[in-house]
Parts: structure tokens; C-alpha cells; sequence
């Protein structure tokens, strides 16, 4: 069984190959816009592949373990929220050429999984008392925030969009709260956790300042997605060490 998690382990190193080469296949497509048409499936494919993971992980080792449903549930969120935020013709025609909305409100699922998988785990007292729960929540509920009213407010975009996006903000903020306070109050594998969940902060502050914004770099959507399948990865694969 040791064998086998470590093995496990191997599977988002190798998504995080595949998107590098198919990255490196793009150095000659100059615009975002350009891009999305060329990656959007392959994106796809790559989050199918953590969706995945993320169940077999589930049968393997938590089926009879308390609320560790929740991870792999958070995951099929994630692959219907990528749908919507790499702007399939889909998921673009039905929130009426605004897809990125969607994709808002699934993560917005996501995160709320996520956070909740935690807490099955942990005492909340703990955090309180051993990991700075109070303090980490300010600071990562008023960070995204300022983040939000300094770079990725803008009037011009669609109000539901903005507004959207700011609840998320602190749905995300209490779900990397919850994470980074375990790792401090118990450490191990708390430590993946946590990093996974930071990586999540990165990715959803550049699209924020990118996608949401209205601005478009020609990273626009690989950066973000960079630190995306480091953070799904992290918080899967370290969140089942914990039921080990």
C-alpha cells in the first residue's frame, strides 16, 4: 500500500509535464486569444486527469473515512468550472457570451468542499489555539479583497461578473485559511495542503488581474494554470496521505 500512494504521487508530476511540452508547443502564437482555441482541449484533458485522480484516490483510501467524499466532489466541480473558464462555445452560449461566470460559481463550490474536507479533519480549537486561525483568516480574507479593489475591479465589466468574483474572494480566503492554520497546528502532510492551497491563491489572483479584468497577456491563460494543477495536485494528493 506504501508503494502504491507513492506511485500515486507520480500522476500530477506528469500532468504538469504534459502541459509544460504542450506550453513550450505555443511559443509561436503571439495573443491569448490566439491560444485558448489551440489549448482549451488539452486544458481540459488535463483536468479530466485530476478529476480522475481524485476519485481513485477516494475508492482506494477514503470510502469509509467521514466526509472524504467531499475532495473528489470539489474536484468534479473544478472540471465543470474549467469548462466555463477556458470559454467553450457551450459554456460561452449559455451565460450569454460570459462564460467566465460560470466558472466563478463552480469554484465557488470548489473552495467551499475544500474548506469543509478540511475541518472534517481537524478541531477547530486547534486551529484556534495552535494555528493562528483567527489572524489567517483576516489576512487572507482582506489580501484577495485588496487585491480586488486595487487590480481586478472594473466598471466596464459586467457588474454580475465583478461581484461574483468578490465572493469567491472570501470563499477562498477561508478555504486557504482553514488550510495553512492545519499545517501550522498539526504539519505532516498539512504541508502539501497548505501549498496546494496557496498555489490556488496565485492562480485565481492572476486570472483575476488578467481574465476578469478585461486584460489579456499572452499568458493569460497558462500562468494561471500553472499554479492551478500545482495547487489541485497538492491538495489531493497531500489531503489522502491524511486518511492514511
Amino acid at each position: 500500500m506504501p508503494n502504491m500512494i507513492l506511485m500515486l504521487g507520480f500522476v500530477p508530476v506528469m500532468v504538469l509535464f504534459a502541459f509544460s511540452v504542450q506550453w513550450a508547443s505555443l511559443s509561436g502564437i503571439h495573443s491569448s486569444a490566439e491560444r485558448l482555441p489551440v489549448c482549451r482541449d488539452s486544458y481540459l484533458g488535463y483536468s479530466f486527469l485530476l478529476f480522475s485522480f481524485a476519485w481513485v484516490l477516494f475508492f482506494l483510501y477514503g470510502v469509509n473515512i467521514r466526509f472524504a467524499f467531499l475532495l473528489p466532489v470539489g474536484a468534479t466541480f473544478a472540471i465543470a468550472g474549467d469548462y466555463y473558464n477556458l470559454q467553450f462555445e457551450g459554456a460561452r452560449h449559455s451565460m450569454r457570451g460570459e462564460s467566465v461566470f460560470g466558472g466563478i460559481i463552480f469554484f465557488t463550490m470548489v473552495q467551499l468542499c475544500y474548506a469543509l474536507a478540511f475541518l472534517a479533519r481537524v478541531s477547530v480549537e486547534t486551529l484556534t489555539r495552535s494555528g493562528f486561525l483567527v489572524p489567517l483568516l483576516v489576512a487572507f480574507l482582506l489580501l484577495p479583497l485588496a487585491l480586488f479593489f486595487s487590480r481586478v475591479w472594473n466598471k466596464e465589466r459586467p457588474r454580475r461578473i465583478m461581484l461574483a468574483f468578490f465572493a469567491y474572494d472570501l470563499v477562498l480566503g477561508l478555504m486557504v485559511a482553514v488550510a495553512v492554520s492545519s499545517a501550522i497546528a498539526y504539519g505532516g502532510s498539512w504541508y502539501l495542503v497548505a501549498a496546494g492551497a496557496v498555489s490556488y491563491v496565485v492562480s485565481d489572483s492572476l486570472m483575476g488581474v488578467t481574465t476578469i479584468n478585461g486584460r489579456h497577456p499572452i499568458s493569460e491563460f497558462q500562468t494561471p494554470w500553472l499554479a492551478y494543477l500545482i495547487g489541485q495536485g497538492l491538495i489531493q494528493y497531500g489531503y489522502t496521505l491524511l486518511l492514511l
